[in-house]
């Protein structure tokens, strides 16, 4: 038996989508180049098509095997079984030092000679000080008031930026959670700031503030505050300062509108006892809260040496 040695590729440029396709060759060859029309807006490779980049963007597309379950060689009627990734980045840089990439993932699963797919969108903002931000604009959990929300699916971790995979296998219902590394993404190194996603929602929140009052001119709210309160607010946020108690940052904002302790779930929970403090701008409802409230939330993990509550992050 021969090992691949090489790939044969070719390509065709139909209306704005560029079709590639592989085909292995059982002799040596060189790395494949291959120049893209400039015509074309789209790639369509493995079955999928992906955006190519615009000016000023670079872009990096990379495949990754997640997992593969073989059967043993007596087991004539088991699937085999895989999980890959295909991913399309687009990175470019702002003169403000942050950094915007978009994309899709398309994660795809083989079993015997079923194959499926599913994949998604992304848009994230890359802030200075290494945080990783979704914009959830358009998006089923986007918040009016909050567009921008710290990334759970990609996370700049201090040996460079990843990201976080969890699928589900289809046969064999295995979950598969690993961290996939993104190398070729150069971000800025992770010291995070406590106003960070303040200051990118900032103005959102304002006009959501307006739009809301004079929006809704016939309608008591439960609790409302003006823009102006808001913008007087953030001033006492910026003297605050990471590993203060709740008390000392209550004793510069004022009496919080909800305190909450979340206690881990058993003894055995990787999370420890957490405490949030709330302050609400517009409520809808006394007491109760409801989609499209607007407050702003200090979290204060407890530190496992003093045993203290000490400021973490603000959202």
């Amino acid at each position: 038996m021969e090992s691949v040695w090489g790939t044969r590729n070719r390509g065709v440029l139909k209306n704005n989508v560029f079709h590639v396709t592989f085909q292995p060759v059982f002799q040596g060859g060189d790395p494949i180049e291959m120049r893209i029309p400039e015509t074309a807006e789209k790639i369509h490779l493995f079955g999928s098509e992906f955006d190519l980049p615009e000016k000023m963007e670079r872009g990096f597309f990379r495949t990754f095997l997640l997992k593969e379950i073989l059967p043993p060689w007596y087991h004539f009627f088991s699937r085999s079984e895989s999980l890959r990734a295909f991913c399309m980045f687009l990175a470019a840089s702002g003169p403000d030092g942050r950094t915007v990439f978009r994309g899709k993932v398309v994660y795809r699963g083989e079993s015997g000679k079923d194959q499926w797919n599913s994949e998604f969108h992304f848009r994230c903002l890359v802030t200075p000080d290494g945080r990783i931000f979704d914009d959830t604009r358009g998006s089923a959990d986007a918040d009016p008031a909050h567009p921008w929300k710290l990334s759970d699916t990609f996370q700049n971790l201090p040996d460079g930026p990843v990201l976080r995979v969890s699928e589900r296998l289809k046969y064999y219902k295995g979950l598969v959670r690993t961290n996939v590394q993104l190398p070729f993404l150069s971000l800025p190194p992770y010291r995070p700031q406590l106003l960070t996603e303040i200051q990118l929602n900032r103005s959102t929140m304002e006009r959501y503030l307006h739009h809301a009052k004079n929006e809704a001119s016939g309608k008591n709210f439960a609790l409302w505050k003006s823009p102006d309160e808001l913008r007087q607010f953030i001033g006492k946020l910026e003297k605050l300062k990471t590993g203060m108690s709740p008390e000392e940052a209550i004793s510069i904002l004022g009496p919080p509108d909800g305190s909450i302790v979340d206690a881990p779930r058993s003894p055995h929970s990787e999370n420890s006892s957490r405490k949030f403090l709330r302050f609400a701008f517009l409520r809808h409802q006394e007491n109760r809260m409801d989609a499209g409230d607007l407050e702003i939330t200090l979290y204060f993990p407890r530190d496992e040496k003093s045993g203290k509550y000490v400021l973490s992050s603000i959202h």
